[in-house]
């Protein structure tokens, strides 16, 4: 068992800030941003997980996110539904889906719903969206059409953006067509943020042309960095601007002791991605990542239960928090 130990009010915070300076002299990693996300919903019931959610928003936590998984043999909540359930069981902390995948939804009702959960929740709804991969169960199933699904999200992006900020859309492309469509309330925050994932050219595009940022799925440094950059070039060709802090990141991380590491299990697709150790381990990846641009951070607990995820995410919690911008 991994106890935790409060780094802000001893020796190794100092110990931090000597190795590390991207950490300011009063220990807090200046302008960073960290959440807890769910990928597989590991909780047994519900009441487990809203006291996973009530630790997080009596937290110092920046936001909540859930995975967009539709069809899985694996336990996944529907994201717009926990959105609305976050809306309602909190009052501080913010929320997102990370990402929604565009080509699951009609744009028109993803529009409303976005906007409804934002106004109920005075503004915290995080909204961020994707097209998914091209071998995802939802489009192997032949339950969506995966086809085209770059040039869909791009229409959807366009629907979406225009009925948040104007009364009344004419649109007519290739996969939707309005004429003097509106929606109303519309979203609390006046300029609604639109965060877009994925790596491609397209999608450094599609953010330059519709994000206010970005936030990526789990990819390692170098692909990061090209991410990145490619962005920034593309926001020449548009004549767009996102603010620097406006790019993020998605790690899976484990508290863990020496000894413990070796028997962790860490599923395939994670092990170049996640980190397992101690404080120092998880900070020293963060900081990789900090060096290339990023400045959120969407950290998903390697846990393998209820407990299990209470227990490491009062860690990241007690451990992390206290050399972070959020506080």
């Amino acid at each position: 068992m991994v106890t935790p130990s409060i780094i802000a009010e001893g020796p190794l915070i100092q110990e931090i800030w000597r190795a590390n300076p991207w950490v300011s002299t009063k220990g807090m990693l200046v302008g960073i941003n960290a959440g807890l996300g769910a990928g597989r919903f590991p909780f047994r019931n519900a009441d487990n997980y809203w006291r996973w959610v009530a630790l997080c928003e009596q937290s110092q936590l920046d936001s909540i996110w859930h995975s967009d998984r539709i069809l899985s043999e694996h336990p996944f909540v529907e994201s717009m539904s926990m959105m609305a359930a976050l809306a309602g069981a909190t009052r501080r902390i913010k929320f997102g889906m990370n990402s929604a995948v565009l080509s699951f939804r009609d744009p028109v009702m993803l529009a409303k719903q976005c906007a409804t959960i934002d106004y109920i929740s005075n503004g915290r709804l995080l909204p961020s969206f994707g097209i998914g991969g091209p071998r995802v169960p939802e489009f192997a199933s032949g339950a969506f059409d995966g086809s085209a699904r770059g040039k869909r999200a791009n229409e959807a992006l366009e629907v979406m953006s225009r009925l948040w900020s104007e009364d009344q859309v004419d649109y007519e492309g290739e996969f939707f067509k309005l004429s003097n469509a509106s929606i109303n309330p519309k979203p609390v925050q006046k300029h609604f943020p639109v965060w877009i994932g994925g790596n491609s050219a397209a999608a450094q595009m599609r953010t330059a042309k519709y994000g206010t940022g970005w936030l990526g799925g789990l990819s390692s440094v170098d692909t990061v960095a090209a991410t990145v950059s490619g962005i920034k070039d593309a926001l020449q060709v548009t004549g767009r601007h996102i603010a620097d802090d406006h790019y993020g990141a998605t790690i899976v991380f484990r508290f863990a002791e020496p000894a413990e590491k070796a028997k962790v299990f860490v599923p395939k697709v994670f092990e170049a991605l996640s980190v397992v150790g101690d404080a120092h381990n998880i900070l020293s990846l963060m900081n990789q990542y900090t060096a290339v641009g990023i400045s959120k951070f969407v950290a998903i607990p390697l846990a393998d239960n209820d407990e299990d995820m209470i227990l490491q995410s009062q860690l990241f919690i007690d451990e992390l928090l206290p050399v972070l911008g959020s506080l």
